[in-house]
């Protein structure tokens, strides 16, 4: 399942997610979360500019790949982000990815610690049904359809050498659709004027 929260000038967009690889042998005293552990991945978007391109060579190289950052949580165990100008961005018709380094936090990370920064990955798969993207605003839309999924993959670099990545899968399972910031008070304005009616109703009736 995943929703959409907007605000002046981004949408962010959560999905539920589940471990699908954890570190076989991670250090002694750390601990990472096991297979089938619940988390999050989302996607906060910049789409004060809908008509931005998604890979467009015209504009300054981090302008328009600043305009995604992905977020990974896995409670009591880890979490991770990055933006979409890192050392690769790809997309096409059935699939959106980009890589960077990100801040990387694990919460019990042992006596030889981690560095606080890993290299990340992230690949979001769209639905049978959707063209591809070519703008934020469309990858807006195309984020509402309920076949999406995808994956982010999370890497602690352990103080001394090693790597250890956790996988956490996510898909929807119903779509929803994002609302324009002042809808959400449109609609409250309009329900308390229908209660008002109501209330008016009931008291002409008494």
């Amino acid at each position: 399942m995943h929703f959409f929260a907007t605000g002046a000038s981004a949408t962010t967009i959560n999905f539920d997610g589940v471990v699908s690889s954890t570190p076989a042998a991670p250090p002694a005293g750390s601990v990472f979360p096991a297979v089938g552990t619940t988390g999050s991945v989302s996607l906060d978007i910049d789409d004060s500019d809908p008509s931005v391109l998604l890979y467009d060579i015209t504009r300054p190289f981090p302008y328009f790949l600043q305009t995604i950052r992905a977020s990974v949580s896995v409670p009591a165990y880890l979490s991770g982000s990055m933006f979409s100008n890192g050392d690769y961005w790809d997309y096409g018709a059935m699939a959106l990815r980009f890589g960077a380094y990100g801040p990387a936090v694990l919460d019990t990370p042992g006596p030889t610690g981690f560095f606080a920064t890993g290299y990340h990955s992230f690949r979001l798969h769209y639905g049978a049904g959707v063209v591809q993207p070519l703008t934020v605003g469309e990858l807006v839309l195309a984020l509402t359809d309920p076949g999406t999924s995808g994956y982010f993959s999370h890497e602690m670099d352990r103080q001394g050498g090693g790597f250890f990545v956790t996988r956490v899968d996510f898909s929807s399972s119903m779509s929803a659709v994002p609302l324009p910031g002042s809808l959400p008070l449109m609609l409250t304005a309009l329900l308390a004027g229908v209660a008002a009616l109501m209330r008016r109703s009931r008291a002409m009736v008494g």
